[in-house]
């Protein structure tokens, strides 16, 4: 996934808890998070995407890749979901994330399952997603299962090195800890959803971010869109 950094500076400073009691107002179906490291830049977000929840040795995770536009037109909207389900390039982004997660969790599970294609409509884009469900070994432990799966193909890219390093190059800021991981554990349950969709403020300085992944037949225009869609979101 390519990411983008979006500054905005503004006449006055906003409050990270009215600006993120908005956002849980206006995205629906999403995690909402804030985590303040100091007074002076606070981490916000809005994220559609799990990185797993666990309730004993059951796991739910899942792939959240492939996007198309939502619009004020119900027609418009239903047209985009229908060409989504059939996009060959949106497609494969999504399963390469299924992929991913199957090769990286094979040595903590004992059964794996994937569940067909569905659409995840937000307010401003819609997401094919693949809802996976396994069963752990005996011996799983939430640490070991944050560090295979997390980042995913669809944050980082494939092969994971190599995308990291091509990352690096192109990206002209810090992630910090964008596309990172917030959640809880416990020896009953864990939940943990991956930070997209997410902001830094700082006073009078908000920092936007929000990605798109490239695969092959991506049209550049159309990742551009995608991207600001995900900001405005």
């Amino acid at each position: 996934m390519l990411a983008n950094e979006t500054t905005f500076h503004l006449k006055q400073a906003i409050n990270a808890y009215d600006f993120l009691a908005e956002s849980e107002k206006q995205n629906q179906g999403c995690y909402h998070f804030l985590w303040a490291e100091n007074s002076h830049s606070v981490f916000v977000g809005s994220t559609p995407e799990r990185l797993f929840a666990r309730e004993y040795n059951l796991l739910l995770t899942e792939a959240l890749a492939g996007t198309a536009s939502v619009s004020e037109s119900e027609e418009e909207t239903q047209s985009q979901a229908n060409w989504l389900l059939n996009d060959e390039k949106n497609l494969k982004e999504n399963w390469l994330v299924v992929e991913d997660i199957s090769q990286n969790l094979r040595k903590q599970v004992e059964s794996f399952d994937v569940s067909n294609v569905e659409l995840k409509p937000l307010r401003k884009v819609q997401h094919l997603i693949r809802k996976i469900r396994a069963n752990l070994t005996a011996h799983y432990a939430d640490v070991n299962i944050l560090k295979a799966i997390h980042p995913t193909a669809a944050v980082s890219g494939l092969p994971q090195q190599q995308a990291k390093m091509i990352l690096s190059e192109i990206e002209t800021f810090d992630r910090g800890w964008y596309a990172g991981t917030l959640g809880v554990m416990s020896d009953v349950c864990s939940e943990f959803c991956v930070a997209i969709r997410s902001a830094f403020i700082e006073g009078h300085r908000i920092r936007v971010f929000a990605g798109a992944g490239i695969v092959a037949g991506s049209q550049p225009l159309e990742e551009w869109k995608e991207i600001e869609r995900k900001a405005a979101g």
